[in-house]
């Protein structure tokens, strides 16, 4: 084994920085305080499906699925960042998945390393798309099949992988119309499919799903509950609008403002940052100060309990 020359030193300290400082961007939003809100806020609407209106269903699945990405890819690029420290390149996990524009694109974009597996040691042995389409739409629904069987022994997660599988389907067969559709429409309707099957992973039943697609497809009417909006009363937010009038004029007339502040920056990081695979990071002063800031912000919430997601699949 050579030694790395002072140029692949760099360029491996620079890629340790790169990911420190976006995980650091990621744990300021799901840390601490924010993450235990965003997790007590859609535990605490749950607790009975049938009372929840359209608009706090949709709310609830958006609270979750934001909770599931920022959780599971901030783990991931912990996982890269501790293995560049040991001069390992892990490969990519995740490649901005909530701004795919179609449903093929989700998943070469969302936890690749499944994709990668489930294609090279299920769907390739199978047969691929090597004996005519319609043997390679039953090699597809198999492979998602296994997919949902392996992120747990439920009927939600079967279920969720068929409708994957069948979305995959009809978009290979439909793929040509829906990619002349405009960016934005095909963006959106993406992220609302991905967004309404998640919600198959917070049901405990199929039954409980079907309640909660009911809730938002009829218009259930209803407003957010207070006691959804009131998980987000943060100290952060609170002290900025004692110190600015304006702020806390606006809080009192919108309950739900520091809520919609969370989901704002989840949204906005997740639809329209670029993650560290697409940026070239330029060490600067003001990057370093802000990296400084959030991390303090983070490690002075680790008294709230955040539980790692992703160990209930």
């Amino acid at each position: 084994m050579g030694y790395a020359t002072p140029q692949e030193k760099t360029m491996k300290n620079s890629r340790l920085f790169e990911i420190l400082y976006l995980l650091v961007e990621k744990r300021a939003v799901t840390a601490g305080e924010l993450a235990e809100r965003l997790e007590v806020s859609e535990r605490t609407i749950y607790r009975d499906v049938d009372a929840l209106s359209a608009a706090a269903t949709f709310v609830l699945s958006l609270l979750y699925v934001f909770q599931l990405y920022y959780d599971f890819s901030g783990y991931c690029d912990m996982a890269c960042g501790i293995a560049c420290m040991f001069r390992i390149d892990l490969p990519v996990n995740f490649n901005s998945p909530y701004q795919a524009l179609s449903i093929a694109d989700f998943w070469k974009r969302w936890h690749m390393s499944l994709t990668r597996f489930l294609r090279k040691y299920i769907y390739f042995p199978l047969g691929g798309n090597r004996k005519g389409k319609l043997r390679t739409w039953m090699n597809v629904l198999t492979v998602y099949l296994v997919s949902g069987i392996w992120h747990g022994a439920n009927w939600t997660f079967i279920l969720w992988g068929c409708i994957h599988g069948i979305a995959q389907v009809l978009y290979r067969i439909f793929g040509g119309l829906w990619d002349r559709l405009p960016k934005l429409l095909r963006g959106a309707c993406t992220f609302l499919f991905v967004d309404m099957a998640f919600m198959l992973f917070r049901a405990d039943s199929p039954g409980d799903y079907g309640t909660l697609l009911s809730n938002i497809l009829l218009g259930k009417n209803g407003g957010i509950p207070a006691e959804m909006t009131e998980c987000f009363h943060v100290i952060e937010f609170t002290y900025l609008e004692d110190h600015v009038g304006a702020l806390g004029a606006i809080a009192s007339r919108m309950p739900s403002l520091h809520m919609w502040i969370v989901l704002g920056i989840a949204a906005g990081i997740a639809f329209f940052g670029r993650n560290c695979h697409e940026r070239e990071f330029q060490p600067t002063l003001a990057k370093g100060l802000g990296c400084i800031a959030l991390l303090v912000w983070s490690v002075m919430s680790l008294s709230g309990l955040s539980v790692f997601l992703y160990f209930n699949f």
